[in-house]
């Protein structure tokens, strides 16, 4: 049996909800994830870049995952972030999470502001896999200092518990690059760049793990399944949808403050019905009050459902 043979199709990257006060939302969470499900998604990423990751302790992300596992039922798969600074950090992780349901650990390069060689970077996600009782996934961000070289993704897909990778780049050509090079191998390729979703599918990206799942996930399971049927009419006005929704990231000013990212899928969620509130992490966050003018009218002017 494939080690990855049940990975793949639509996972739903999500937000993480707050309170009023900051505090995590096990409720909002909860509820998130099930709508996820209901709509047909494989699956959802918790506790990722846009789940705020690095601003959630060990805590906080136990009591995410335990809602999120709990909304997703038994039917859909719960990736988590297990990325730390340090070991010790990876392997608490990874255990207590398989411990509360965890399906797949979602793993990123070193530091990430910082520069490592490929072999650094082999042995990282190596020794982080070894133990590891959670299979692993890896993550490249266009954002890292070092992009996860193909030295690197080639060497790691032979190990058995290292699965696949989401990757979010810069440019097409790469996802080109790694899915030639892995073509032969038993490697699972997840596109987390927007842009490049339908490019990647015909190019033999085995699915999807975008943020815009959180805020339209019936959207990416009805792209998925007409997908799988070849009903390229169907995917081609699914895709259109996707490709004007994701205006929203130009609409973003994350040069100003990164809360912006989070904020604005949470607005969306609020202007569906989804959520209450658009609490950020970081405190000290005043969004401009014009922004969410202009993200309802261009949340408007899409079709953006209400409901």
């Amino acid at each position: 049996m494939s080690k990855n043979s049940k990975i793949g199709g639509v996972i739903a990257v999500l937000v993480t909800p707050y309170h009023a006060d900051g505090s995590v939302d096990t409720e909002g969470m909860e509820t998130l994830c099930r709508r996820v499900a209901n709509a047909g998604c494989n699956g959802a990423f918790v506790a990722g870049s846009t789940g705020d990751m690095a601003l959630l302790g060990h805590r906080d992300r136990c009591a995410i995952l335990r809602a999120a596992r709990k909304g997703l039922g038994d039917n859909a798969q719960l990736f988590a972030g297990v990325t730390d600074f340090y070991f010790d950090g990876i392997e608490e992780n990874t255990r207590v999470f398989a411990d509360l349901g965890v399906d797949v650990g979602v793993l990123m390069p070193p530091l990430m502001f910082f520069k490592y060689s490929a072999n650094e970077m082999t042995e990282w996600f190596r020794r982080a896999a070894d133990s590891s009782p959670l299979p692993i996934l890896l993550y490249h961000h266009m954002r890292v200092s070092t992009p996860i070289p193909l030295e690197t993704i080639l060497a790691v897909a032979k190990h058995p518990n290292i699965i696949g990778m989401k990757e979010t780049s810069q440019t097409i050509d790469r996802t080109y690059e790694i899915l030639d090079t892995i073509r032969n191998e038993d490697f699972v390729f997840l596109q987390g760049r927007e842009a490049f979703a339908l490019d990647s599918l015909l190019h033999g990206a085995d699915g999807l793990l975008a943020a815009l799942g959180c805020i339209v996930p019936e959207y990416y399971a009805t792209l998925w399944e007409a997908f799988q049927k070849k009903d390229m009419h169907r995917v081609q006005e699914i895709n259109a949808k996707l490709d004007r929704l994701a205006g929203i990231f130009d609409l973003m000013p994350t040069d100003k403050s990164f809360s912006y990212f989070g904020y604005a899928l949470k607005k969306a969620l609020m202007y569906r019905g989804w959520t209450d509130n658009a609490t950020s992490r970081i405190p000290g966050f005043e969004p401009d009050p014009a922004f969410d003018e202009v993200l309802f009218e261009f949340l408007k002017s899409i079709d953006f459902p209400t409901a």
